[in-house]
């Protein structure tokens, strides 16, 4: 089954995309680093111009400091986006730390953990994620240069 992700910067374009049939809102701002993320009232202003059917996402950031990131996916979450991107570097991307982020955001809503294919990846962490209670996973670039 193929699905469209679009990502958006405002309610405007997230309203563009799902009546041109997009299956995920995604809402980012390209000018934050290499995931993007949004300002918190942008995030609800989008999530609250769709109807409640449609599937958003959002991130929370890619800190490096597994308590950052763990408040910056709580107040993500509490806009009522569909899944929540969580960022994990080279630091974080560890079973150890992906164990205990899950525990502390379980019952935050669903957890979409992002990689970074320009650094290294453990290829092994999958079923970490599951166990963790990540609803997926994903992998992006940090370096947006155009790169292998």
């Amino acid at each position: 089954m193929t699905r469209l992700l679009v990502s958006v910067r405002d309610a405007a374009e997230a309203l563009a995309a799902f009546a041109a049939g997009a299956d995920l809102i995604d809402v980012k701002e390209p000018f934050n680093g290499a995931l993007g993320a949004a300002s918190l009232p942008i995030i609800e202003t989008v999530v609250a111009a769709l109807p409640p059917s449609a599937a958003t996402s959002a991130v929370a950031g890619d800190h490096d400091d597994a308590d950052a990131l763990v408040a910056a996916a709580r107040a993500v979450a509490g806009t009522g986006v569909s899944f929540t991107k969580v960022g994990l570097g080279a630091t974080l991307a560890r079973p150890g730390a992906v164990a205990r982020i899950g525990r502390a955001l379980a019952g935050s809503g669903r957890l979409v953990a992002v990689l970074f294919a320009d650094e290294q990846l453990d290829p092994g962490l999958a079923p970490h994620f599951a166990r963790a209670g990540f609803a997926g996973a994903m992998i992006d670039t940090r370096s947006k240069t155009g790169g292998r």
